[in-house]
């Protein structure tokens, strides 16, 4: 059986390719001297109208130029280089001469040229190593030239084929390719001479790397495809490769397929090969070929015998002919062989009509040989269709509308067969729209159109394009796209378009394909080209924006119109095309720095680079509008400090009464105001109506008006009233009174956990009677994730604040209104008196936090001072800086400043923070607001005070003086007394009246409870433990336990302590707690604390007893003992002082004795009593013994005899060993003997005792 490879095949009609045929190559099972070394695939695979011819000459002979004509094998020299040139660079050259096939056939065109070379390479061999032949060039270099050239080139194969002497094969042979098929097409003719030089070889004799000698053997080949329109279509296949063939039997098949012969007449087959080592003396080398009937059947040439296929010649002569256009022209290429040769098909017997396939092998029975190429020329059938494509008109140029261009597909079959499942299609290019429907088709062609993919499909019914059929026309049409299109896109100025056309034949269904040409040669060729539609460059576009269409005049703040202003924009007449804008900056006109104008200027390039006039756009600018008033001033009353209040007046005033204003446009703005004094009213009072003026830049002004009024309702102050408590107005330095701790939604969403604009809390309790409703008046880019967090305390409001700010500079923040009401109501209730402390207001490099109090009496920055503070309207605004403050707490607070405020029901405030980049947000930024020493009295002018005093304390009333802020004060001093229920109880009133300059009073009252509670004082004894005697009592008198020391009172002087007594039983017999109580009290009731002594009564005397004599006890027949104190005996006299019931223990530790079964236990005895005293330990030693002795059986009386020297063997094993060894304790015994010999009754006769000792 025959193991098969197939060779593909392309097919080509006229330079068309079609389709992918097989070659396989097939080794028989019997092959096993033929080694294929590089298997055969196609190099060229083409059906074409054409033919394949070849030239080629050997470069080792038995002559450097002289040809070789004789009958000896390569075998038989010492061979030379063949070299013709003359030519000191090269060593070896020789020449073969390419006729023109077709003479006077104007229409013959190169399609392919193949170059080979191949020799036996084996090296001289010295020391176990190969060197080159020609150790200073590479064998895969050779040089050529070509027709008509004077001068070697050097070229590298494209590929080495094979090359033995990688693996030190047999004589080294290597195979080189070289495709020089655009070399020789770009001769201006490829017909002449073809020179080879410097063919690497070995020269001289040759023996095989097993010893054979095998002779030496090289050459090249070129073969040359060529087609002609007149030629006969021919399926031409070449394929190479390395197969080395020994003489042994053998077969190698080629398989050539994926064509179709003739329907009819002959079938002609042109078969091409070149190989190495075939001698001319050596027979048994066959090619053959499969016949119809599946046999094979040698080939044969004139000059070919069946028997001696390969036979070292060059011949591609049709009849057989030596080829001798070369030089030299030896007929005797010894081991170098070329044949091209028509395939002998008598009757159609080889290769039959219609016939796809045909199988060749190679066979020998004596002579080497290896095969480097083999190429096969079949008539195939098959149909051949041309498509040409023709647009009209062929040049363009694009104006407002679209641009018709008509098209005429022609398709003719000049093939031997009919062609069927015709289809065309091509995409159409985005410069141009396919005209629908299309119309006039012939009869039998019909269309498709996708217009997404833009896919243009024409389908040719079957029997149409039968062969040699009249031309197929089809027309259509196409709209080149107008001016704009190609203004915007400036695609690369030409329309392209080609008909990719597929088809079968009718007997032939191999599938084809082939592209449509835009033009035809004179031998009717086509180019293969797209056909192009050249596009002209179109006119440049132009403004439809009229001039000055675009200016326009607005206000300054009219933000919008400014925006919608510069958004306009001139517009062409390509709508695709949009201008570019150069945005002019403002240019202010004058000394008004909001009026001026933008000068925005248009160009625009087309995708051509046309760049057309300049468009410009004026916007005026102009400012009338006078500054916004946004925030009115505000009245500011401030109670009088004495001294004017010029603080506070000139921060109200230039703070601008809180007034704000703003002007989109003329900023900074100028205020001005007409304040020109105060009023003077009673003390150091008055009052001013100030109107504030705001200009902006351009000279427009706005007003706003308020009063600055100084009052005095605060009464005068009493200096040192004689209190242990400060009954002034509070002394507010950082104590924290207001608690934020628990809190309801007072008005809102009705979800206490959401916190939005315009919802109320309530916070309970913030101080005695005062409850706090929070307002959220306003969230500006925030939200408040957590109302409160009083995770680190409830002394201080924490908002926290998540926010997001788009450009650096912009501010978030969340508005808070604190209104203090009374104690569960809304009636509010004003504090005359509280701090507000801003705590850890820091900040980083990406934002910084702010905090904005109401403008307030006075505010203090403390340190660090990392904060800058501006006055923003009716705002204090403290910004930070950028350190981030770790750690910080209200005990510890960094980065603050405090605010005093005075006599206010309601005090509101922001918290929030300024972007220092653009796109900065955060999650959770905690605020830190602490209020401190908020008084919530209701009457601040008189205040009683009430002590009670031991009567050993009471001391004269002082004189006191009064002081007031805004002016002097009086005092007025009462007193008056009331007995008590006994001599030294008694009650003082005091009374201090103050009056400032306007009335205002202050009453200081004073009411002393003069009593004696003073309780006596006294020392009790110490703690202390007693013991119990013998009879297990004890004595706890004050002469054992001790007395109290040191009895004292203020009033009192004769006093004396008491106790009582408790006893509890302890953990023990005979132990008793007792607790002592001492009492002391004076003559008037007064009672000292009471003191208490504990007495420990503790039994500490050990109990006695007596233990047991030592003794010795014995093991039982199982080697077990009893330890019991039944046997050992048990203690006696035990006896203890309390403790009634007490039994002497034991622990026993065992030892093992000197044999087994003997031990020693020493047991020690202990005796403890209930409150855990130990007698002393006492020890008894108890024996353990084994006095049971063990039993045995002995062997029985025996006979033995002396052997044939007179001696005897009396071991165990001759006369037997003991039985039934055994002991109560001991596991391992063995019975041991002594022997007592004497003399028997004669010579030989022994009397035997054994005496059995058991150990």
């Amino acid at each position: 059986m025959l193991s098969k490879t197939n060779f593909s095949k392309m097919s080509l009609v006229k330079r068309t390719i079609t389709v992918l045929p097989l070659f396989i190559l097939f080794l028989s099972a019997s092959t096993l001297n033929a080694q294929i070394k590089k298997a055969f695939t196609p190099r060229y695979n083409e059906t074409i109208s054409g033919q394949v011819t070849t030239i080629a000459n050997n470069v080792v002979s038995a002559h450097p130029t002289l040809n070789y004509n004789g009958s000896f094998d390569n075998h038989n020299f010492n061979t030379f280089y063949v070299d013709i040139d003359n030519d000191n660079s090269t060593f070896n050259s020789s020449s073969a001469n390419l006729a023109n096939p077709r003479p006077g056939d104007s229409c013959l065109e190169i399609e392919r040229v193949l170059l080979y070379w191949a020799a036996a390479d084996k090296g001289p061999i010295f020391g176990g190593t190969e060197f080159d032949n020609e150790p200073n060039w590479n064998f895969n270099d050779v040089k050529i030239k070509l027709p008509g050239q004077a001068n070697y080139t050097t070229i590298t194969a494209d590929e080495v084929i094979y090359r033995g002497r990688d693996e030190h094969f047999i004589n080294d042979p290597y195979v080189c390719f070289k495709d020089i098929t655009a070399d020789v097409k770009s001769l201006s003719s490829p017909f002449g001479t073809y020179q080879v030089a410097n063919v690497e070889a070995k020269t001289g004799t040759l023996f095989s790397h097993a010893g054979n000698n095998t002779g030496t053997s090289g050459g090249w080949q070129i073969a040359v495809v060529y087609s002609s329109p007149d030629l006969e279509q021919r399926n031409i296949t070449l394929s190479d490769g390395y197969v080395h063939i020994a003489s042994s039997t053998n077969n190698i098949d080629f398989n050539f397929s994926g064509f179709q012969t003739v329907p009819n007449g002959p079938v002609n087959t042109n078969v091409l090969v070149g190989a190495l080592e075939g001698d001319r003396s050596l027979s048994g080398d066959r090619l053959q070929i499969q016949d119809i009937n599946g046999s094979f059947v040698d080939i044969s040439t004139p000059s070919r015998n069946a028997n001696n296929f390969f036979n070292s010649r060059i011949t591609i002569d049709p009849n057989g002919a030596d080829f001798t256009n070369r030089t030299p022209a030896s007929t005797n290429t010894l081991g170098f062989d070329v044949a091209l040769f028509p395939l002998s098909n008598p009757g159609k017997s080889i290769l039959s009509n219609n016939q796809t396939s045909a199988t060749i092998r190679l066979r020998s029975t004596q002579e080497t040989y290896g095969l480097f190429l083999l190429g096969f020329s079949i008539e195939v059938y098959q149909p051949d269709v041309e498509v040409a494509l023709l647009g009209s008109p062929t040049s363009v140029t694009p104006g407002p509308t679209p641009t018709i261009i008509n098209f005429n597909t022609q398709l003719i079959n000049s093939g031997n067969d009919n062609a069927e499942n015709v289809i065309l299609s091509t995409v159409i290019d985005s410069e141009a729209e396919l005209v629908l429907p299309i119309t006039g088709l012939p009869a039998g062609v019909n269309y498709t159109y996708d217009e997404a993919t833009r896919l243009l499909t024409f389908t040719v019914d079957d029997g149409i394009l039968t062969s040699n059929s009249q031309p197929l026309d089809i027309n259509f049409q196409v709209e080149i796209n107008d001016e704009c299109y190609f203004l915007e896109n400036n695609d690369d100025g030409n329309f392209s378009i080609q008909l990719n056309t597929s088809y079968n034949g009718q007997i032939n269904n191999s599938n084809q394909s082939t592209v449509s040409s835009q033009d035809f040669d004179a031998c009717s060729n086509g180019n293969l080209n797209t056909t192009t539609v050249t596009i002209n460059t179109p006119e440049p576009p132009t403004w439809e924006t009229e001039p000055g269409e675009l200016d326009v005049t607005i206000e300054c703040d009219d933000a919008n119109a400014l925006n919608d202003a510069q958004d306009l924009a001139p517009v062409t007449n390509c709508e695709g095309l949009p201008p570019i804008k150069t945005s002019g900056s403002f240019v202010q006109n004058g000394t008004c720095n909001s009026n001026g104008t933008y000068t925005n200027t248009f160009t625009l390039t087309d995708a051509y680079g046309n760049e057309i006039d300049t468009y410009t756009q004026t916007i005026t600018i102009q400012d009338t509008q006078a500054p916004v008033i946004d925030t009115t001033a505000f009245d500011f009353t401030v109670q009088c400090d004495g001294n004017g209040n010029t603080t506070a007046l000139n921060d109200w005033l230039n703070s601008n009464a809180g007034a704000v204003a703003y002007d989109t446009c003329s900023e900074p703005i100028i205020w001005t105001n007409d304040f020109s004094g105060l009023s003077d009213e009673c003390g150091g009072t008055g009052s001013a109506i100030v109107t504030f003026t705001a200009t902006d830049q351009c000279g427009n002004s706005s007003t706003t008006s308020a009063s600055f009024t100084i009052i005095d309702t605060l009464p005068p102050t009493i200096v040192g009233f004689p209190s242990n408590v400060d009954n002034s107005q509070p002394s507010c330095v950082d104590v924290p009174v207001l608690s934020f701790e628990n809190y309801t939604e007072e008005s809102g969403d009705g979800n206490v956990n959401t916190y939005l604009q315009g919802e109320v809390f309530r916070f309970t309790e913030i101080a005695p009677g005062v409850d706090a409703l929070v307002n959220i008046v306003a969230t500006v880019n925030t939200t408040i994730p957590v109302f409160d967090d009083n995770s680190t305390g409830s002394d201080s409001f924490r908002p926290r604040t998540a926010f997001s700010i788009a450009n650096n500079g912009d501010r978030a923040y969340t508005e808070f209104r604190f209104d203090f009401v009374q104690a569960g109501t809304t009636t509010p209730t004003s504090l005359p008196e509280f701090y507000s402390n801003f705590n850890d207001i820091d900040g980083n490099n990406n934002y910084g936090e702010v905090n904005w109090t109401q403008f307030t009496n006075s505010y203090t920055v403390n340190d660090p001072t990392d904060l800058t503070i501006t006055e923003e309207g009716p705002w204090i605004v403290a910004t930070s800086g950028t350190t981030e403050y770790t750690g910080v707490t209200n005990a510890n607070p960094q980065a603050n400043f405090t605010t005093r405020n005075t006599n206010a029901s309601s005090f509101s405030f922001r918290v929030g923070v300024e972007a220092r980049k653009n796109n900065v947000s955060g999650s959770g930024r905690q605020h830190n607001i602490e209020f401190t020493c908020i008084s919530n009295y209701t009457d601040a002018v008189t205040i009683s005070e009430e002590i009670t005093i031991e009567c050993d304390e009471l001391e004269p009333a002082e004189d006191l003086t009064a002081t007031d802020e805004c002016g002097s004060a009086t005092i007025n001093f009462e007193e008056t007394t009331t007995p008590g229920t006994c001599e030294n109880e008694f009650t003082v009133e005091r009374t201090w009246t103050a009056t400032d300059e306007c009335g205002n009073t202050t009453t200081r009252t004073l009411i002393i409870n003069v009593v004696d509670t003073t309780p006596p004082t006294f020392t009790a004894p110490a703690d202390i433990e007693i013991f119990t005697d013998d009879s297990c009592n004890y004595d706890a008198t004050v002469t054992q336990t001790g007395d109290v020391t040191d009895e004292a009172d203020n009033c009192s002087t004769s006093i004396d302590a008491t106790f009582t007594d408790v006893v509890t039983a302890g953990d023990c017999e005979g132990a008793y707690i007792i607790t002592r109580t001492w009492t002391l009290t004076d003559d008037c009731g007064n009672t000292a604390t009471e003191q208490t002594q504990t007495i420990t009564v503790s039994d500490n005397t050990a109990p006695t007893f007596t233990a047991p004599a030592d003794i010795e006890i014995f093991t039982d027949a199982s080697c077990n003992y009893d330890a019991t104190v039944t046997q050992t005996g048990d203690v006696t006299d035990e006896a203890d002082n309390c403790s009634a019931s007490i039994d002497a223990t034991f622990t026993d530790v065992v030892t093992a004795g000197d044999c087994e079964g003997a031990y020693i236990i020493t047991r020690t005895w202990t005796l403890t009593d209930d409150c855990g005293n130990t007698a002393t330990e006492q020890t008894q030693t108890i024996t353990v013994s084994d006095n049971t002795a063990p039993t045995f059986t002995a062997p029985a009386d025996i006979e033995i005899f002396t052997d044939v020297s007179c001696n005897y063997d009396a071991t165990v094993t001759q006369t037997g060993d003991v039985t039934d060894e055994a002991d109560n304790c001991s596991a391992s015994i063995d019975a041991t003997f002594t022997d007592v010999v004497t003399a028997g009754d004669c010579e030989g006769c022994l009397y035997h005792y054994e005496n059995l000792d058991f150990n």
